[in-house]
C-alpha cells in the first residue's frame, strides 16, 4: 500500500527544486507523475508549479539584461530579435523560386462521375 504525501510535503519540494517535477519527486522519493497527477487535481501545486518556472524565467531575463549591459553581441542580438522584434528587429527571409510550374488536368469519364 502506498503511503499518501501530504500537500505541504509536495509543496516544500516543488520550492527547493523549482517547479522541477524529477528533482521534487527525487526528494520527496516518489514518481514524477505522482506529482503531476497531484498538481493536475490540485492548483494550488499547478501555481507553485508555475510560480517556480516564472521566477526561473525572471533570473534568466536579469542576466540577459546584464549582457547587454556588458555589450555581449550575441546577447545583443538575441534581445534585438525577441523583444525587439516589434521594432523591426527581426530576420527576413526572402525566398525567391525560380522555374516553371506546370499542372496537367485529365479529363475524366463522363459515366464515373
Amino acid at each position: 500500500m502506498t503511503k499518501e504525501i501530504s500537500t505541504k510535503v509536495m509543496e516544500d519540494a516543488l520550492r527547493k527544486s523549482h517547479g522541477n517535477l524529477k528533482v521534487a519527486a527525487q526528494i520527496i522519493g516518489c514518481n514524477r507523475e505522482t506529482i503531476r497527477l497531484r498538481a493536475s487535481k490540485t492548483k494550488y501545486l499547478a501555481d507553485i508549479i508555475s510560480e517556480e518556472r516564472e521566477a526561473i524565467i525572471d533570473i534568466a531575463e536579469s542576466a540577459l539584461y546584464n549582457k547587454v549591459l556588458e555589450g555581449d553581441m550575441r546577447a545583443i542580438e538575441f534581445t534585438l530579435k525577441t523583444i525587439g522584434k516589434d521594432r523591426g528587429y527581426s530576420e527576413k527571409v526572402d525566398v525567391n523560386q525560380t522555374g516553371k510550374l506546370i499542372i496537367t488536368f485529365e479529363e475524366q469519364d463522363a459515366g464515373l462521375l
